[in-house]
């Protein structure tokens, strides 16, 4: 059974990053931006190592859900669903220097599964980082591992976790 809808006092989440006009979706109580660009909620990150989970439904307006970490700036994250016009349900892992703007993908799965949900992970072992994927929660696969001091973000840049 799920338990109440997310909000930053049950989940930590305080922060934003992202532009645009952001507005709470009643359905899963995550924020989006009206502009069709990405807008997230932001925690500080424990001391490592650390694992953090979600179980993540892509949002039918933008059709993919995520979790990565923030600099303030740049973002290293991961998502999972159907973006743009494309049919292949992926899980890529990417890089942008800002919100907005794309810099690179790092490691992408393309796959056949029908299921709307996926669970997502990220990892800080105190030297690398890493990012895997799964279905029951349970079973990960590691979809990209780096070392942190020369990952995108560097060793501090890893500073917040994003959903």
């Amino acid at each position: 059974m799920l338990g109440d809808l997310p909000t930053t006092t049950n989940t930590g989440l305080t922060g934003t990053a992202g532009t645009g006009v952001a507005v709470t979706d009643e359905d899963c109580g995550v924020f989006l931006t009206t502009s069709g660009g990405g807008i997230a909620y932001t925690s500080s990150v424990p001391a490592p190592p650390y694992k953090v989970s979600a179980l993540v439904a892509p949002h039918m307006k933008l059709n993919v859900a995520g979790l990565g970490w923030y600099d303030g700036t740049k973002l290293h994250f991961m998502y999972s669903g159907t973006p743009f016009v494309d049919t292949a349900r992926r899980v890529n892992v990417q890089k942008n220097s800002a919100v907005n703007t794309y810099s690179g993908t790092d490691a992408q799965i393309t796959t056949s599964l029908s299921t709307a949900m996926q669970w997502l992970q990220i990892a800080d072992d105190g030297t690398n980082i890493t990012f895997s994927c799964s279905l029951d929660g349970f079973s990960w696969y590691i979809i990209y591992t780096h070392a942190k001091s020369t990952a995108y973000l560097g060793s501090a840049g890893y500073s917040k976790i994003m959903i």
